[in-house]
């Protein structure tokens, strides 16, 4: 639904049952019943911009629990207690070019056990530190942090990275993580895709 800011919480009411995959862009009119309209058969979520008055904290409490894949894009209102409400079985969450410190440590702990890709792309999150990456999902194989650029992550962050993730994207991030992961790159035999800067580099086994 391109240009979609003219849809109204009714909208989602008749969406087609069969709906595996929305995309909408410029939600300025929708509320949390949107949310809790969306058919129970949607595997793939993706929104951009919804208006941050008219969205609570709560707006993800009731999401369809088939819900595989979910992105969102400028988004002026996701918050840690919103993440807490991801359905157990998501598979891929990313978050593009969110509002500043809008997301913290906390949403990290509440990450749904089955989550294999995550990717926090673009916010410049001063809120999340080191601590954030002591609760990643266990079974994790992508990790994005493309556009970290802040002091408030170190190289500790690699000293929790799950045994199972094959993908990290550093790219944009402060200097002391590019060195790090550049000079560790051959201790890490899990990790076979590794993102520096803007070069991909591949580790053959």
């Amino acid at each position: 639904m391109g240009g979609s800011m003219n849809i109204t919480d009714e909208g989602f009411q008749h969406l087609p049952k069969t709906l595996q995959t929305l995309t909408v862009f410029n939600l300025k009119k929708i509320t949390d019943k949107a949310f809790q309209s969306l058919p129970n058969n949607i595997h793939s979520l993706s929104m951009q911009i919804f208006n941050q008055k008219a969205v609570s904290n709560d707006a993800f409490q009731n999401l369809p629990t088939n819900l595989r894949e979910i992105f969102i894009y400028n988004c002026s209102t996701i918050t840690d207690k919103m993440i807490g409400y991801l359905p157990s079985m998501l598979h891929t969450l990313r978050v593009e070019r969110c509002r500043q410190e809008a997301i913290t440590d906390k949403a990290f702990q509440h990450l749904p056990d089955n989550l294999r890709v995550l990717g926090i792309v673009g916010c410049n999150q001063r809120t999340i530190t080191d601590e954030a990456f002591r609760h990643l999902p266990n079974g994790l194989l992508e990790l994005s942090m493309n556009g970290c650029n802040q002091e408030h992550l170190t190289d500790y962050i690699f000293k929790h990275l799950p045994a199972t993730l094959h993908t990290l994207d550093v790219r944009n991030c402060n200097r002391g993580i590019q060195d790090f992961a550049g000079a560790h790159l051959g201790a890490w035999l899990h990790i076979v895709r590794l993102l520096l800067l803007l070069k991909v580099q591949v580790l053959h086994h």
